[in-house]
């Protein structure tokens, strides 16, 4: 059998903006945000029904998240449902380095 080479190039930490999507961070920052909620919620074991309840949505939407359907969830609402799990959530504003014209989202989960 023929060892084909495959070339590997290394992506940035940021899957959308190597796959060429025009508002990367923001995908990003609600991935992150999502999978901090997926975790958090997964860790407490509960129900569906029960998880809706505590943190104030439809079960079909917690059925979302746990599914990795994040679509529908802005980062607000995000921000929100972290929140009423207990989580700060933290927004930063700065300048962008000197190299950049334009700012970035992040999301860092501490």
């Amino acid at each position: 059998m023929a060892k084909d080479k495959v070339k590997v190039t290394k992506g940035s930490e940021n899957v959308f903006e190597d796959l060429g999507f025009e508002n990367a961070d923001e995908l990003q920052a609600e991935a992150l945000l999502a999978h901090q909620t997926f975790t958090i919620l997964k860790r407490r074991g509960l129900s569906q029904r029960a998880a809706a309840k505590l943190v104030g949505i439809a079960p079909a939407d917690v059925n979302k998240l746990m599914n990795g359907n994040y679509t529908g969830f802005s980062i607000r609402r995000l921000a929100v449902l972290l929140t009423r799990l207990g989580r700060d959530v933290e927004i930063k504003i700065k300048r962008p380095k000197r190299s950049r014209s334009q700012g970035q989202i992040h999301v860092i989960a501490a």
